[in-house]
């Protein structure tokens, strides 16, 4: 009878969903159940359920797919502005941040386009962490990069991650490099470097000087606010 007992509860456990609390409780006529429902006052808590890598993932792609159609339609908004690709920015904001408007990276760069802070001061983005202000600050920072390299793609996103002075002084990126990485996953999200097509700007879009600037770590930074000193007329 105990063997046979057993089994049943065995098989019970078996077929119970995995992420299901199990109770354990006794009729009026002494016999114990399990079930994954706490009937009455005296069953009690033998098994806490845990969430499985499969409802852990799912909550987080539901997570990223909810801050993609929140934040998608400033970028489609913001990149009209700059006459962007607004699937290149999105491909961007994949993998510099995954969407998270709250990212810090080790290196200081913050929100969804990952701005430093020297950047975002020199770009008017009060609050990096603002989704509208670091994604038009974004997309103005890469139009001036596209524009700085002649609508050199690879360039213009090399130079949004390791800054546009040494994408000057180095033509080519190792293998493995941190920065030929970044290039290469946003193209491969974006669907190839042929889909993009350089549009340049009217001049009578941007009637303000250009300055050049020199940032506190060599980055040069082409902008039309010289917040910072050492800015000169371009």
């Amino acid at each position: 009878m105990c063997r046979v007992l057993l089994f049943f509860i065995f098989i019970f456990f078996m077929y119970i969903p995995a992420n299901a609390d199990i109770y354990k409780y006794k009729t009026e006529d002494g016999t114990v159940v399990y079930t994954d429902t706490p009937l009455g006052k005296n069953a009690s808590l033998i098994l806490k359920s845990r969430k499985s890598p499969a409802d852990a993932f799912n909550g987080k792609y539901r997570k990223l797919y909810k801050n993609i159609r929140k934040y998608y339609p400033i970028v489609k908004k913001r990149a009209k502005e700059y006459s962007v690709d607004p699937d290149l920015i999105r491909a961007m904001i994949t993998v510099e941040s995954n969407w998270f408007p709250m990212a810090i990276s080790s290196k200081g760069a913050m929100g969804l386009m990952q701005l430093m802070p020297r950047t975002a001061k020199a770009l008017e983005v009060n609050n990096p962490f603002d989704p509208d202000e670091n994604i038009d600050g974004g997309i103005k920072y890469f139009r001036m990069l596209l524009d700085l390299f002649k609508g050199n793609l690879r360039y213009a996103l090399a130079a949004y991650n390791s800054g546009p002075t040494r994408v000057r002084s180095d033509s080519y990126f190792p293998e493995g490099s941190e920065t030929r990485r970044y290039v290469v996953k946003v193209l491969s999200i974006y669907g190839g470097e042929d889909k993009f097509e350089y549009i340049p700007l009217r001049r009578d879009l941007h009637p303000k000087p250009i300055y050049r600037l020199v940032l506190e770590d060599g980055t040069l930074l082409f902008t039309d606010t010289p917040h910072l000193s050492g800015g000169t007329n371009f």
